[in-house]
């Protein structure tokens, strides 16, 4: 297999962007500690450690959103910075749905609801869409108590996904499962 060459950028061009999220935005400008900047953008160019994507993706949002390296708009600038790492690295047709699908997990992860254990899988998840991440985010998302959205979950795989807990008897409570159904058809279910 040949090996994939990434492609990267400046913490320059970091500090551009985060001002012109504040601009846009509303917030307090400015740079808390350049170095942590820098230092995240390093450490995703390690591919001893960050061998894949979702590796460097994984690195990326945490070290930006959890470090606080800027005065505020960390969050945001995860996001943005994250998106546009994306679009250097060809994935620009999935920046659209990444961006939407990261805003609340953004959140929790500054609010250290999620780790990057689950960070890792949702942003897999937006990524790729397959039943097996969703199926994490959803165990994930009742862990922590975070409503399900039909925004992050197609109803094709929630259908998929709760016939073959149903068969299965895969853990999950009853409560979960009615959620889920009521999700896919709420008409039939209960839900309003």
């Amino acid at each position: 297999m040949p090996e994939i060459i990434y492609r990267y950028f400046s913490a320059e061009h970091a500090i551009r962007e985060h001002q012109f999220i504040i601009e846009q935005s509303g917030g307090l400008a400015g740079v808390k500690n350049r170095g942590l900047v820098e230092s995240v953008l390093h450490h995703i160019q390690n591919d001893d450690y960050y061998p894949e994507l979702i590796d460097k993706l994984v690195c990326l949002v945490y070290g930006i959103n959890k470090n606080h390296a800027f005065n505020d708009g960390n969050k945001r600038a995860s996001i943005a910075l994250s998106s546009f790492f994306l679009e250097l690295n060809g994935h620009d047709f999935a920046v659209k749905q990444y961006q939407h699908g990261m805003e609340e997990p953004a959140v929790w992860l500054a609010s250290s609801l999620i780790d990057e254990r689950a960070l890792r899988k949702i942003i897999t998840f937006l990524l790729y869409d397959d039943a097996l991440h969703v199926a994490y985010f959803i165990n994930e998302a009742k862990k922590y108590r975070v409503p399900i959205e039909q925004n992050y979950i197609s109803k094709k795989l929630l259908c998929q996904m709760v016939e073959e807990w149903l068969s299965n008897d895969m853990e999950l409570s009853d409560t979960t499962k009615l959620e889920l159904l009521e999700a896919i058809a709420p008409d039939e279910f209960g839900g309003a």
